[in-house]
């Protein structure tokens, strides 16, 4: 079977990243330096697989604040890590690798952490990752009227005196306040609604495949990756979807709570009314949910990049109580019960690998 451009192009985003840990590890052996060589001047798309890996190897690793020269990278036990001299942007096509030290000893150990995420996180897929973590979310930003960044938090009054409170790293658009009916969209991220009781006029809130329907309450709207979820504290709300071409239609009275995933799998159980929107009091409430999904739930909270390296860890579970006003310590909280390790690479890179 005859691959197709996208596999060709994959394959040598894969085999960059295998160079690009290998020439770290051992930047100084001939032998090593002539097969990358070799492979690099094989194929046009390996230079351009190369060009890409390289440079987003050196803008999450290299690249220093501005007020300062050089930044230490500082591993999770609160060690500091020198920064290795190796530079993947001196390997091209002309030019051979710059004479660079061998890490060892505990610093060896912390780069290693770097290199897995490198093999296993950033250049098995180096454009989607630099697109993800590096490009603004220019359309969703002219989509929706109301948008908060990482951290941030906003309290949106509507016309008819309900109040949305959106969460960090959250978006909303305001679809119609009609004389018979209420429409908003939640477009990414978790918001509370405390929606003023008006028999007449029904107040839905769009999240995904979800439609959530009250007429006067207040509930939480999570919208994930892979899932939707609604918490109520106060009052009734009415749940329907068609999803995968199964048709949903669930009701939700205070403390109950419901999670529909894109394939159609739902959820649902009681908390505490406290445990619902508990993002609001700077927590985030796990039971029996995908680790991936909680730590994307932190990266809301945390002003930088966290990169889930292992894609086992990835698919573990996790059920407990985390405090996202210290990203790092929640973070370690969450992975390390599965024996995870939080690497801290700079102020705003936090890289996850097993134990």
């Amino acid at each position: 079977m005859k691959s197709s451009p996208s596999d060709h192009k994959e394959a040598a985003a894969k085999a960059a990243s295998y160079w690009l840990v290998s020439l770290e590890e051992d930047p100084d052996d001939p032998t090593l330096k002539r097969q990358f060589q070799s492979w690099l001047n094989a194929d046009a798309e390996n230079a351009v697989a190369w060009k890409n890996a390289s440079e987003v190897y050196e803008m999450m690793l290299l690249t220093s604040p501005k007020s300062t020269d050089q930044w230490p990278v500082e591993a999770a036990s609160g060690e500091t890590i020198a920064r290795s001299s190796f530079s993947p942007q001196a390997v091209t096509v002309s030019q051979t690798m710059r004479p660079s030290r061998r890490d060892s000893g505990r610093h060896g150990s912390a780069r290693r952490v770097v290199r897995r995420a490198v093999l296993g996180g950033i250049a098995a897929s180096i454009a989607a990752c630099f697109m993800v973590i590096f490009a603004p979310s220019i359309l969703l930003h002219v989509t929706a009227d109301n948008v908060t960044g990482s951290g941030e938090t906003e309290t949106v009054t509507l016309s008819d005196g309900s109040l949305i409170y959106l969460g960090p790293d959250s978006a909303v658009t305001i679809n119609e306040i009609a004389q018979n009916h209420r429409d908003v969209e939640l477009l990414r991220g978790e918001a509370f609604f405390v929606v003023t009781p008006d028999p007449n006029r029904p107040f839905q809130v769009h999240s995904g495949d979800i439609v959530t329907t009250v007429l006067g309450t207040s509930f939480d709207v999570h919208l994930g990756e892979d899932n939707a979820s609604v918490g109520v504290r106060e009052g009734h709300v009415a749940v329907a979807g068609n999803i995968s071409n199964m048709g949903i239609a669930e009701e939700l009275t205070a403390g109950d709570w419901i999670r529909i995933t894109k394939s159609g799998e739902v959820q649902r159980g009681n908390m505490p009314l406290d445990f619902i929107a508990a993002w609001m009091d700077g927590q985030i409430v796990a039971r029996d949910r995908i680790l991936s999904d909680v730590v994307d739930d932190l990266r809301r909270h945390f002003s930088g990049t966290i990169l889930l390296a292992d894609v086992d860890l990835a698919k573990k579970r996790v059920s407990g109580v985390y405090n996202t006003n210290d990203p790092q310590a929640a973070l370690s909280a969450i992975v390390g019960a599965h024996g995870g390790r939080v690497t801290k690479i700079s102020p705003w890179l936090l890289v996850v690998s097993a134990g």
